[in-house]
C-alpha cells in the first residue's frame, strides 16, 4: 500500500512537472519561470515549517500557476516591445483559463486557485 502511494505520488509530480515544462515552452520570454516559482514556493513553504508532504502540495500548484497561458494566442504572449491595451487584458485572462482548466480537478481543489 505505501509503496503504490508512493508511486502514485511521484506520478502525480512527474505530470505536473511535464505540464509546467509544456506552460514554459508556450512563453519563450520567461523559460524557466515556472520551476523557479516552485522552487521558491517550496523554500517559502519550508521556511515557514510546513511538513514535506504540504511542502509538495504548493510545489505543484505554484508549478500549474501560469497553465492558462497556453490558451494565449502566441503572438500576443511573445510580442516583442509594448503591448496595447487589449493585448494586455488578453494576457491577464490567463489566469481565468488556468482556473477553468484546474477547476474539475476534485482531489486537489488548491490547484485552480493558485492559477
Amino acid at each position: 500500500m505505501k509503496k503504490k502511494q508512493e508511486e502514485q505520488r511521484i506520478l502525480i509530480h512527474e505530470i505536473t512537472e511535464a505540464f509546467a515544462k509544456t506552460i514554459d515552452m508556450k512563453d519563450k520570454y520567461i523559460n524557466g519561470h515556472s520551476f523557479r516559482v516552485a522552487q521558491y514556493t517550496a523554500m517559502l513553504a519550508r521556511e515557514l515549517g510546513y511538513d514535506e508532504e504540504t511542502v509538495e502540495k504548493y510545489q505543484n500548484i505554484a508549478l500549474l500557476h501560469d497553465i492558462g497561458k497556453i490558451g494565449i494566442p502566441s503572438k500576443v504572449l511573445n510580442k516583442p516591445g509594448k503591448l496595447t491595451d487589449e493585448e494586455y487584458s488578453i494576457i491577464k485572462s490567463h489566469t481565468s483559463l488556468g482556473y477553468n482548466v484546474l477547476k474539475d480537478i476534485s482531489i486537489m481543489p488548491e490547484l485552480a486557485i493558485g492559477a
